[in-house]
Protein backbone atom coordinates (compact mmCIF):
# COMPACT_ATOMS: atom_id res chain seq x y z
CA UNK A 1 0.00 0.00 0.00
CA UNK A 2 2.68 2.45 0.43
CA UNK A 3 4.65 1.63 -2.55
CA UNK A 4 1.41 2.50 -4.58
CA UNK A 5 1.09 5.76 -2.87
CA UNK A 6 4.20 6.59 -2.86
CA UNK A 7 5.27 5.25 -6.03
CA UNK A 8 2.30 4.61 -8.16
CA UNK A 9 -0.06 7.94 -6.86
CA UNK A 10 3.42 9.54 -6.27
CA UNK A 11 2.05 11.72 -3.08
CA UNK A 12 4.21 13.77 -1.15
CA UNK A 13 3.54 15.88 1.83
CA UNK A 14 3.68 19.49 0.81
CA UNK A 15 7.26 20.59 1.28
CA UNK A 16 7.29 24.02 2.81
CA UNK A 17 10.25 25.81 5.28
CA UNK A 18 9.38 24.90 8.88
CA UNK A 19 9.69 26.81 11.52
CA UNK A 20 12.49 24.55 13.73
CA UNK A 21 13.93 21.67 13.13
CA UNK A 22 11.34 18.57 12.35
CA UNK A 23 12.14 14.88 13.02
CA UNK A 24 13.27 14.72 9.42
CA UNK A 25 16.04 17.50 9.68
CA UNK A 26 17.44 15.70 13.06
CA UNK A 27 18.22 12.04 10.56
CA UNK A 28 19.50 14.33 7.79
CA UNK A 29 22.10 16.29 10.69
CA UNK A 30 23.13 13.41 12.44
CA UNK A 31 23.53 11.54 8.47
CA UNK A 32 26.16 13.91 7.87
CA UNK A 33 28.19 14.41 10.60
CA UNK A 34 28.96 11.42 10.91
CA UNK A 35 29.52 11.04 6.77
CA UNK A 36 31.83 13.73 7.06
CA UNK A 37 33.81 12.61 9.98
CA UNK A 38 34.22 9.20 8.87
CA UNK A 39 35.50 10.55 5.66
CA UNK A 40 38.49 12.02 7.15
CA UNK A 41 39.39 9.07 8.83
CA UNK A 42 42.28 7.22 7.58
CA UNK A 43 42.70 4.66 9.83
CA UNK A 44 40.01 2.59 12.60
CA UNK A 45 38.46 3.84 15.51
CA UNK A 46 39.87 3.62 18.72
CA UNK A 47 40.80 4.64 22.04
CA UNK A 48 43.85 5.80 20.82
CA UNK A 49 42.26 7.63 17.64
CA UNK A 50 39.20 8.97 19.43
CA UNK A 51 40.80 11.92 20.52
CA UNK A 52 41.71 12.79 17.06
CA UNK A 53 38.33 11.96 15.37
CA UNK A 54 36.42 14.24 18.16
CA UNK A 55 38.85 17.13 17.50
CA UNK A 56 37.78 16.89 13.83
CA UNK A 57 34.38 16.75 14.86
CA UNK A 58 34.37 19.78 16.29
CA UNK A 59 35.11 21.32 13.09
CA UNK A 60 32.44 19.80 11.23
CA UNK A 61 29.98 20.80 13.37
CA UNK A 62 30.62 24.18 13.40
CA UNK A 63 30.96 24.34 9.64
CA UNK A 64 27.65 22.08 9.25
CA UNK A 65 25.60 23.77 11.85
CA UNK A 66 25.81 27.21 10.38
CA UNK A 67 24.78 26.27 7.19
CA UNK A 68 21.87 23.88 7.83
CA UNK A 69 18.94 26.39 7.92
CA UNK A 70 19.33 26.72 4.12
CA UNK A 71 20.99 24.02 3.20
CA UNK A 72 18.11 21.43 5.20
CA UNK A 73 15.37 23.82 4.98
CA UNK A 74 14.13 25.08 7.95
CA UNK A 75 13.79 28.07 9.92
CA UNK A 76 15.93 28.56 13.45
CA UNK A 77 13.61 28.52 16.52
CA UNK A 78 14.35 29.82 19.95
CA UNK A 79 15.08 25.84 20.65
CA UNK A 80 18.11 25.76 17.30
CA UNK A 81 21.02 26.22 20.17
CA UNK A 82 19.39 23.26 22.58
CA UNK A 83 19.50 21.04 19.35
CA UNK A 84 22.57 21.74 17.97
CA UNK A 85 24.25 20.96 21.50
CA UNK A 86 22.02 17.75 21.50
CA UNK A 87 23.04 16.57 18.37
CA UNK A 88 26.25 17.10 19.02
CA UNK A 89 26.52 15.21 22.10
CA UNK A 90 24.55 11.98 20.52
CA UNK A 91 27.38 11.88 17.84
CA UNK A 92 30.22 12.38 19.91
CA UNK A 93 28.62 9.77 22.60
CA UNK A 94 28.07 7.48 19.55
CA UNK A 95 31.77 8.05 18.77
CA UNK A 96 32.92 7.10 22.10
CA UNK A 97 31.07 4.08 22.65
CA UNK A 98 32.00 2.52 18.82
CA UNK A 99 35.87 3.21 19.64
CA UNK A 100 35.43 1.11 22.50
CA UNK A 101 33.44 -1.93 20.65
CA UNK A 102 36.06 -4.87 21.32
CA UNK A 103 34.14 -7.31 19.82
CA UNK A 104 33.82 -5.77 16.41
CA UNK A 105 36.38 -6.54 13.88
CA UNK A 106 38.96 -4.07 13.69
CA UNK A 107 38.23 -1.82 10.14
CA UNK A 108 39.19 1.43 8.47
CA UNK A 109 36.28 3.80 6.92
CA UNK A 110 36.16 2.95 3.35
CA UNK A 111 33.22 4.63 1.83
CA UNK A 112 30.22 7.03 2.77
CA UNK A 113 27.12 7.45 1.67
CA UNK A 114 27.94 5.29 -1.01
CA UNK A 115 25.60 5.23 -4.06
CA UNK A 116 24.52 2.12 -5.56
CA UNK A 117 22.96 0.80 -9.33
CA UNK A 118 23.15 -2.74 -10.18
CA UNK A 119 20.66 -5.25 -11.94
CA UNK A 120 19.32 -8.02 -9.30
CA UNK A 121 18.16 -11.28 -10.75
CA UNK A 122 14.79 -12.83 -8.93
CA UNK A 123 14.55 -15.86 -10.74
CA UNK A 124 11.99 -15.46 -14.00
CA UNK A 125 12.61 -11.64 -13.61
CA UNK A 126 15.58 -8.75 -13.08
CA UNK A 127 15.03 -5.25 -11.68
CA UNK A 128 17.31 -2.96 -11.60
CA UNK A 129 17.92 -1.29 -7.68
CA UNK A 130 19.53 2.20 -6.83
CA UNK A 131 20.23 3.30 -3.22
CA UNK A 132 23.04 5.14 -1.13
CA UNK A 133 24.95 2.88 2.40
CA UNK A 134 25.70 4.85 4.41
CA UNK A 135 29.31 3.36 5.23
CA UNK A 136 31.20 0.93 4.46
CA UNK A 137 34.36 -0.01 6.30
CA UNK A 138 37.43 -2.59 5.10
CA UNK A 139 38.84 -4.91 7.48
CA UNK A 140 42.83 -6.10 7.35
CA UNK A 141 41.65 -8.57 4.88
CA UNK A 142 39.57 -5.99 2.33
CA UNK A 143 36.64 -7.70 2.80
CA UNK A 144 33.71 -5.11 3.13
CA UNK A 145 31.79 -4.42 6.54
CA UNK A 146 27.82 -2.24 6.07
CA UNK A 147 26.59 0.19 8.24
CA UNK A 148 23.54 2.26 7.98
CA UNK A 149 22.62 4.52 11.04
CA UNK A 150 19.08 4.59 12.70
CA UNK A 151 17.70 7.11 14.52
CA UNK A 152 15.16 5.44 15.63
CA UNK A 153 15.53 2.91 18.86
CA UNK A 154 13.44 0.31 17.37
CA UNK A 155 15.54 -2.72 17.04
CA UNK A 156 15.44 -4.74 13.65
CA UNK A 157 15.81 -8.31 14.47
CA UNK A 158 17.43 -10.30 12.06
CA UNK A 159 14.81 -12.79 11.52
CA UNK A 160 12.43 -10.12 9.65
CA UNK A 161 15.86 -10.09 7.57
CA UNK A 162 16.00 -13.41 6.93
CA UNK A 163 12.64 -14.22 6.48
CA UNK A 164 12.46 -11.36 3.39
CA UNK A 165 10.37 -8.80 5.52
CA UNK A 166 13.09 -6.67 5.52
CA UNK A 167 15.37 -6.49 2.58
CA UNK A 168 17.31 -3.41 3.15
CA UNK A 169 21.12 -5.06 4.31
CA UNK A 170 20.29 -7.70 1.85
CA UNK A 171 20.17 -5.08 -1.19
CA UNK A 172 22.76 -3.28 0.21
CA UNK A 173 25.04 -6.51 0.70
CA UNK A 174 24.21 -7.50 -2.90
CA UNK A 175 25.12 -3.90 -3.72
CA UNK A 176 28.17 -3.51 -2.24
CA UNK A 177 29.52 -6.53 -3.99
CA UNK A 178 28.37 -5.72 -7.06
CA UNK A 179 30.08 -2.24 -7.12
CA UNK A 180 33.36 -3.48 -5.42
CA UNK A 181 33.92 -7.07 -6.48
CA UNK A 182 34.67 -7.56 -2.91
CA UNK A 183 32.89 -9.94 -0.46
CA UNK A 184 31.20 -8.40 2.38
CA UNK A 185 31.47 -10.12 5.90
CA UNK A 186 29.03 -7.89 8.02
CA UNK A 187 25.97 -5.72 7.82
CA UNK A 188 24.43 -4.14 10.75
CA UNK A 189 22.14 -1.00 11.62
CA UNK A 190 23.48 1.33 14.18
CA UNK A 191 20.76 2.68 16.67
CA UNK A 192 22.59 6.67 16.99
CA UNK A 193 20.13 7.34 19.88
CA UNK A 194 20.53 4.13 21.87
CA UNK A 195 24.55 3.47 20.69
CA UNK A 196 23.19 -0.28 19.76
CA UNK A 197 22.88 -2.38 16.79
CA UNK A 198 20.48 -4.46 15.39
CA UNK A 199 19.81 -6.82 12.48
CA UNK A 200 23.17 -7.77 12.74
CA UNK A 201 24.01 -10.09 9.36
CA UNK A 202 27.58 -12.26 9.42
CA UNK A 203 28.22 -13.99 5.98
CA UNK A 204 27.63 -17.53 6.72
CA UNK A 205 24.21 -16.37 7.59
CA UNK A 206 23.67 -14.81 4.85
CA UNK A 207 24.97 -17.05 2.09
CA UNK A 208 22.16 -19.99 4.28
CA UNK A 209 19.28 -17.41 3.33
CA UNK A 210 20.52 -15.45 0.59
CA UNK A 211 18.10 -17.62 -1.99
CA UNK A 212 15.03 -17.77 0.45
CA UNK A 213 15.39 -13.75 0.21
CA UNK A 214 15.24 -13.73 -3.22
CA UNK A 215 12.65 -16.01 -3.44
CA UNK A 216 10.56 -13.64 -0.68
CA UNK A 217 11.53 -10.30 -3.00
CA UNK A 218 10.62 -12.09 -6.39
CA UNK A 219 7.47 -12.36 -4.54
CA UNK A 220 6.72 -8.62 -3.66
CA UNK A 221 7.95 -7.58 -7.58
CA UNK A 222 5.46 -10.33 -9.29
CA UNK A 223 2.59 -8.05 -6.59
CA UNK A 224 3.48 -5.06 -8.10
CA UNK A 225 4.08 -6.07 -11.51
CA UNK A 226 0.21 -7.52 -11.52
CA UNK A 227 -1.18 -4.32 -9.18
CA UNK A 228 -1.76 -6.04 -6.53
CA UNK A 229 -1.31 -3.44 -3.58
CA UNK A 230 -3.21 -5.04 -0.10
CA UNK A 231 -3.87 -2.83 2.47
CA UNK A 232 -2.53 -5.40 4.90
CA UNK A 233 0.21 -4.37 7.10
CA UNK A 234 3.33 -7.55 7.36
CA UNK A 235 3.28 -6.39 10.42
CA UNK A 236 0.46 -4.66 12.74
CA UNK A 237 0.40 -2.99 16.10
CA UNK A 238 -0.78 -4.65 19.15
CA UNK A 239 -3.79 -3.09 18.27
CA UNK A 240 -4.25 -4.76 15.61
CA UNK A 241 -3.94 -1.30 13.43
CA UNK A 242 -1.35 -0.03 11.57
CA UNK A 243 1.74 1.07 12.48
CA UNK A 244 1.31 4.90 13.70
CA UNK A 245 4.54 6.31 12.07
CA UNK A 246 3.39 5.27 8.56
CA UNK A 247 3.30 8.35 6.02
CA UNK A 248 0.04 7.56 5.05
CA UNK A 249 -1.81 6.44 8.15
CA UNK A 250 -4.51 9.17 7.48
CA UNK A 251 -5.96 7.94 4.13
CA UNK A 252 -5.02 4.28 4.64
CA UNK A 253 -8.64 2.70 5.80
CA UNK A 254 -6.57 0.25 8.13
CA UNK A 255 -5.47 2.90 10.32
CA UNK A 256 -9.70 3.47 11.47
CA UNK A 257 -10.10 -0.24 12.06
CA UNK A 258 -8.54 -3.46 13.13
CA UNK A 259 -6.24 -5.13 10.28
CA UNK A 260 -7.67 -7.90 8.29
CA UNK A 261 -5.27 -10.56 7.90
CA UNK A 262 -5.00 -11.73 4.04
CA UNK A 263 -6.43 -13.72 1.96
CA UNK A 264 -7.10 -14.61 -1.76
CA UNK A 265 -10.01 -11.88 -1.29
CA UNK A 266 -8.74 -9.48 0.41
CA UNK A 267 -5.00 -9.42 -2.29
CA UNK A 268 -7.36 -9.51 -5.30
CA UNK A 269 -6.01 -5.87 -7.23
Amino acid sequence: MRYFARRVLRLREPETLREGIHRRHYGQLIHALLEQTFAQMSAPLTAETLPQVLAQLETIADELFATAPERFGFRPDPLWEWEKISIHRMVRRLLHWEATQSDWPLTTPFKQEQEITFDLPLGECTIRVTGFIDRIDRDESGRLHLFDYKTGSKPINPDEIIKGRHVQLPIYWWGAEHAFQTPVASARFIHVRTCKTSGNLERETFAEHDAAIREKLADVVRHVQAGVFPAVPTQPEKNGRCAGFCTFINFCRCGSRRVVQPTEENQTP
